[in-house]
C-alpha cells in the first residue's frame, strides 16, 4: 500500500500529459456506449490501436491474481503493462458520426444501475417507486431467467418500461467486443449497466448493490433533504455554490472518514483503507472546515449504509458488526481534499455526468476489490479535471 500511494500521488510532470490521460480515461470509456450501433467509432478505434503498435493489454498472470487479490499480500507497484504516451487515441478523429437509428428508448434523466443474481429484492423495489428514474439490472450466469419487480411508479403499467433487464442472452447479442471482454460470474459485468444508461440519456447514475436499501423512497417522506436522494440532486443542479465540511488536516495521503461520519465504535474503518493507518488518529481527524464550493465540480458522492456498513473482513473479525452511523441531521457533504485518497464503493454511489468516465470497473482483479482500485484510479484522475468526491450524509 505505501508504494502505492506513493505512486498514485507522483505528479505528472507536464500539464499536456496530465490533460492526456484524462482524455484518455474518458474518450475510451464513453465512446464505447456508442458502439452498440456505431460501427464508424468501432473502426476508428481498431485503427488507432493497430497504428499505435502498442503491447497487447493482457495479464498471463490473471488466474493466479484472481486468487492472490484477496490474500492480504502488499501492493508490489511491479509494471505488467505500459501505454506507449507518445500514441493518442483517436488522433485525427475529431467527429465520429452518430447512427441516427440510435435514439434512446427511455425518458429518465436518472438511472440506477445494479447486477444480481437473485429475485428482486426490497432495495430493488424501492427504486422502482422513484418518479422520474428508470432501472438497469444486468443479469450474470448465475441470474433469474425472468425479472419481475411488480408495481413500479408510473400507473397504468407504464412506469414498467422503466425497468431493463439485460439478460445474459440480450448482453450476448450485443455482439460487442468490450462487452463480450467481461468475464461472467464477475462483478465487471456491471459496466454494461452503466454504458446502457449513458446510452439511454443519463445524466446522474446511481451505481448500487440491490441489498443496498434506500430508507426514503417516497416523495416528500424523508426527514430532512440530506436524506432524499432526489433532493440531494435538486440541490447541486440548481446550485452554483454548494457549503461542505472537509478534513483541515493538511499533506494527507489518506483519509478514513468514518469516525468523522458518526461511526459509533473505534477504531473503524472503510473496506479498502490501508491497514497501517487504521489506528493513527491524525488519518481521521474530527476537525473539519466549513466551506463553500463550485456545485458542478462534484462528481461522486458515496452514501454510507447503516447496519452492514461497508467494512473488510478483519474489522467483522476484531469489531462489532451490525452498527449504525450516529450523525446529525444537519450533518453536510464531506468533500475529500485534491492529494487526498479515500476508498468508496459501488455499492451506494451517486455519480453525476463529468464523472462517468470513472464508472469503469477493473476486470482483471477480483470482484471483491474491483470498485476500490476504481476509486482510487478516479480520484488520480480528478484531480487533473477539476472534479470533487464525497461522502452524503
Amino acid at each position: 500500500t505505501k508504494n502505492f500511494f506513493g505512486c498514485v500521488k507522483m505528479s505528472i510532470r507536464t500539464k499536456s500529459k496530465r490533460l492526456l490521460v484524462v482524455t484518455i480515461a474518458m474518450s475510451v470509456f464513453i465512446l464505447l456506449a456508442f458502439r452498440y450501433t456505431d460501427r464508424s467509432a468501432a473502426e476508428c478505434l481498431r485503427k488507432t490501436i493497430a497504428d499505435s503498435n502498442a503491447a497487447p493489454v493482457t495479464n498471463p498472470n490473471f488466474e493466479e491474481d484472481q486468487g492472490n487479490v484477496v490474500s492480504g499480500k502488499e501492493f508490489s507497484g511491479d509494471v505488467l503493462r505500459q501505454f506507449p504516451l507518445q500514441k493518442r487515441l483517436f488522433h485525427g478523429y475529431r467527429n465520429v458520426p452518430r447512427n441516427p437509428d440510435s435514439r434512446s428508448t427511455h425518458h429518465c434523466e436518472r438511472w440506477a444501475v445494479s447486477t444480481t443474481i437473485f429475485e428482486p429484492t426490497e432495495a430493488v423495489r424501492r427504486l422502482t417507486h422513484l418518479p422520474g428514474w428508470c432501472l438497469v439490472v444486468v443479469a450474470d450466469k448465475r441470474s433469474p431467467e425472468s425479472y419481475e419487480t411488480g408495481w413500479v411508479a408510473g400507473g397504468n403499467g407504464e412506469g414498467n418500461d422503466r425497468v431493463v433487464y439485460l439478460t445474459t442472452e440480450l448482453q450476448e447479442a450485443m455482439r460487442n467486443e468490450f462487452v463480450s471482454s467481461i468475464p461472467w460470474n464477475h462483478f465487471g459485468r456491471k459496466n454494461v449497466g452503466y454504458l446502457y444508461a449513458m446510452k439511454q440519456g443519463a445524466s446522474v447514475i446511481w451505481d448500487y448493490d440491490d441489498d443496498n436499501m434506500l430508507k426514503y423512497w417516497i416523495k416528500d417522506a424523508a426527514t430532512s433533504n440530506s436524506m432524499s436522494i432526489d433532493n440531494i440532486i435538486d440541490e447541486i443542479n440548481r446550485s452554483e455554490k454548494i457549503t461542505v465540511s472537509q478534513p483541515t488536516s493538511p499533506n494527507l495521503n489518506v483519509y478514513n472518514p468514518y469516525p468523522v461520519l458518526g461511526a459509533p465504535t473505534l477504531p473503524s474503518w472503510p473496506r479498502g483503507l490501508p491497514l497501517e493507518v487504521i489506528k493513527k488518529p491524525e488519518y481521521s481527524n474530527n476537525t473539519l472546515l466549513e466551506t463553500e464550493m463550485n456545485a458542478k465540480s462534484i462528481g461522486v458522492l458515496q452514501s454510507l449504509a447503516d447496519y452492514q456498513p461497508d467494512v473488510d473482513a478483519i474489522y467483522r473479525i476484531t469489531q462489532p458488526v451490525p452498527f449504525w452511523f450516529q450523525r446529525s441531521k444537519e450533518t453536510r457533504h464531506l468533500m475529500i481534499p485534491e492529494g487526498t485518497l479515500t476508498p468508496y464503493n459501488a455499492q451506494a454511489t451517486l455519480h453525476f455526468k463529468p464523472a462517468f468516465f470513472a464508472l469503469f470497473l477493473p476486470m482483471t482483479v477480483h470482484s471483491r476489490v474491483s470498485d476500490i482500485w476504481r476509486s482510487y484510479f478516479a480520484q488520480r484522475l480528478f484531480w487533473d479535471a477539476d472534479i470533487r468526491f464525497g461522502f452524503m450524509p
